[in-house]
């Protein structure tokens, strides 16, 4: 069995180790992941939504993959109103910014 040493210099079951990531930090991060996605399926307008999707969440930027520059250009129109709802509706993610592109 592998181990770990915690802060104090004790040795501590990987599996302890895992299962105290998954309980603190980790969960956190899902569960604001969470959070971020469920509002921007609500804020993103229909005709657009089935071509784009959420790419990734870092340092106060959402990166939104789309399927086309034609919804490109419509998600960089939309952008800019998004932004401050999603602001709103996510504080704790802090976003600065919605960063869109092909792929």
């Amino acid at each position: 069995m592998s181990k770990l040493n915690n802060r104090r210099g004790q040795p501590q079951q990987l599996g302890d180790a895992i299962a105290k990531l998954m309980a603190g930090d980790l969960q956190s991060k899902c569960e604001k992941f969470e959070v971020v996605a469920e509002s921007w399926d609500e804020l993103v307008p229909p005709e657009v939504r089935g071509h784009c999707r959420i790419a990734g969440i870092s340092s106060g930027q959402v990166r939104i993959a789309v399927d086309s520059p034609a919804y490109l250009y419509q998600m960089r129109l939309v952008s800019s109103e998004l932004l401050p709802m999603l602001q709103q509706l996510c504080p704790m993610a802090r976003f600065r910014k919605i960063d869109c592109f092909v792929g």
